[in-house]
């Protein structure tokens, strides 16, 4: 009995090897990258480098930036969090990015802040598909 392959993962360091990815060959591509002192490096927070992510995704792809930042209120990571979402929201449209908060809700605590963008399909791709 043959095995179908569902799921195929791929760790990347970002700064030599995504400029080699496949265009428009994943389905999710996740950004969970910090530096020792736990901020998220400019470069991987920028709309220009989101805009080059969003090339990589298949229609329908999403890209998850995890931004570790309180869920209200003041706190470490906030600046990480309103930046990622400004600049994916420039990337991928204001109307396919929104954030995900995970956990219990703990004023000024770091928390996993889930910033999630969407590849939309085309209306009359999806329609001619029947992807819609």
């Amino acid at each position: 009995m043959a095995v179908k392959r569902e799921l195929e993962t791929h760790w990347l360091n970002v700064a030599t090897c995504i400029c080699r990815a496949l265009l428009g060959g994943y389905d999710v591509i996740v950004n969970d990258v910090y530096d020792r002192q736990g901020v998220m490096p400019p470069r991987l927070k920028d709309a220009q480098f989101y805009r080059y992510v969003k090339r990589l995704l298949g229609a329908g792809g999403i890209y998850i930036v995890n931004a570790i930042a309180p869920a209200w209120g003041p706190g470490t990571g906030r600046g990480d969090l309103s930046t990622a979402v400004a600049a994916m929201k420039e990337a991928f449209g204001k109307g396919n990015v929104g954030v995900r908060h995970t956990g219990p809700f703990l004023p000024a605590l770091g928390q996993n802040q889930l910033v999630v963008g969407t590849r939309r399909v085309d209306k009359h791709v999806g329609e001619f598909y029947n992807l819609t």
